[in-house]
C-alpha cells in the first residue's frame, strides 16, 4: 500500500482543489487505521515430552524431568493448546497442567488440567487433545507445564504446541496510533501552516508501528555430561536473520536445570558467535548441595546479520550452548529464548 510522503505541491498560477488534500489525508488516515488494525501477532510454543527419538518421558522420571519451565517476558495471552502423541502404557488418566510458580496456582482462564488424554485410550495410537482456554501470562512471573498421572505411563511420542499472542502496542490504546487530520472546510481554509502540522502528526503517528511481538525458541537438552571443557560440544545453532527481511533480537533467555545429583556450581545457557565468544548469557548458581535450578535474563542482543541476497554462510550464526564451571551429569537442561 503506497502513502504519499508529500501531500501537496503548489505551482504558481494552480488553483488546488480543497477535495484533493482532503481526500489525500483521508487516505493517509486509513491506510494507517489498516496498517495498524494488524495489531495482534501469534506465535506457537513447541514442547516435545521426550529425551531422544526412541525415549519418551515416563512416570518414574522425576517431576522436574517432566516439567518445562518458562518466563513470560511481556504480557501475553494463550489463545489454543493442542497434545498429539502415542502412549505405550496409559492406566488412569494422564494430565498437562499449567501453574505459575510463584502460587502454583492454575492462571485465571485456563482449566485444570490444561489437556489430558482419557484412562480408556488406546495405547500404540495416536491420541489428541484441543483446549482453547484464552489465558494471560503475566510479564515477569514464571511458568510451569507439568506431565502427571496418578498411575505408571510411558510415553512413545507427546508433542505439545500452544498459542501465544501478543500486541505490538502491548495492549495498551495509549501507544496505538491515531491519526485525525485537520481537514479543508468551511470554517478552517486551506493555508500551509495546517497542511504541514497534519504531515507532521501523521510522521508521529506512524512511527508509533513498531515490531513489538514475541516468538519463543526453545533448546531442550537432557542426560548430558557437562563441563567447562566440554562446553562446546553441546550447543545448538541459532541462524541469523537477513536484516532487509527482519530486526530481530532476543530479548529474553531462561535456563531450567535439573542435575543427576545433588552439587554446587554455576549452569550457564550462552549465546555465541562462530569464534565461541559469549554474547549473552543466563546463570543458575547452586550455592547448596541441589538437583534443581532456574535463572532468567533480560537483554537485547540483534540477530540480525547485513549479509544480504548471499548463499547462507554458517560463520555468520550464533550458537545457544550449555556450559558448567564444574563437571555434572544434567539430566534436563530446558533453554528457552524470546525473540523479539
Amino acid at each position: 500500500m503506497k502513502v504519499y510522503d508529500k501531500p501537496y505541491t503548489f505551482i504558481t498560477g494552480d488553483v488546488l482543489d480543497p477535495r484533493d488534500l482532503n481526500g489525500v489525508w483521508n487516505y493517509k488516515r486509513e491506510a494507517l487505521k489498516d496498517a495498524a488494525a494488524r495489531r495482534y501477532i501469534e506465535s506457537v510454543f513447541p514442547l516435545s515430552f521426550v529425551k531422544d527419538c526412541a525415549t519418551g518421558y515416563a512416570s518414574t522420571d522425576t517431576a522436574d524431568t517432566r516439567t518445562f519451565s518458562f518466563t513470560a517476558p511481556a504480557d501475553l495471552y494463550v489463545t489454543r493448546a493442542f497434545l498429539n502423541g502415542v502412549f505405550s502404557a496409559i492406566n488412569a488418566e494422564i494430565k498437562i497442567t499449567i501453574v505459575k510458580n510463584s502460587t502454583g496456582t492454575t492462571p485465571a482462564g485456563c482449566t485444570d488440567p490444561w489437556l489430558n488424554v482419557d484412562a480408556s485410550a488406546a495405547v500404540n495410537e495416536e491420541v489428541r487433545d484441543l483446549n482453547p482456554a484464552r489465558f494471560k501470562l503475566e510479564s515477569g512471573e514464571r511458568y510451569e507445564i507439568l506431565l502427571d498421572s496418578s498411575a505408571a505411563f510411558t510415553v512413545t511420542r507427546l508433542d505439545v504446541h500452544f498459542h501465544v499472542l501478543s500486541d505490538r502496542f502491548g495492549f495498551s490504546s495509549a501507544t496505538e496510533p491515531s491519526f485525525e487530520p485537520f481537514m479543508v472546510s468551511e470554517d478552517l481554509s486551506t493555508n500551509i501552516v495546517t497542511q504541514n502540522t497534519n504531515n507532521t502528526n501523521f510522521a508521529t503517528e506512524v512511527a508509533k508501528l513498531v515490531e513489538e511481538n514475541y516468538s519463543p525458541v526453545c533448546f531442550p537438552l537432557h542426560d548430558t555430561a557437562v563441563s567447562s571443557a566440554t562446553s562446546s560440544t553441546r550447543k545448538f545453532p541459532l541462524p541469523r536473520i537477513d536484516t532487509g527481511r527482519s530486526t530481530a533480537r532476543v530479548v529474553q533467555m531462561s535456563l531450567q536445570i535439573e542435575l543427576a545429583s545433588a552439587v554446587t556450581g554455576s549452569y550457564y545457557a550462552r549465546i555465541v558467535d562462530g569464534a565461541g565468544v559469549t554474547l549473552q548469557f543466563t546463570i543458575v548458581s547452586i550455592t547448596s548441595p541441589s538437583t534443581t535450578g532456574y535463572g532468567a535474563n533480560t537483554f537485547s542482543r540483534i540477530i540480525t546479520t547485513g549479509v544480504s541476497g548471499s548463499a547462507a554462510d554458517t560463520s555468520q550464526d550464533y550458537f545457544v550452548e550449555v556450559t558448567s564451571t564444574n563437571a555434572a551429569t544434567i539430566q534436563k537442561a530446558f533453554v528457552t529464548l524470546w525473540i523479539k
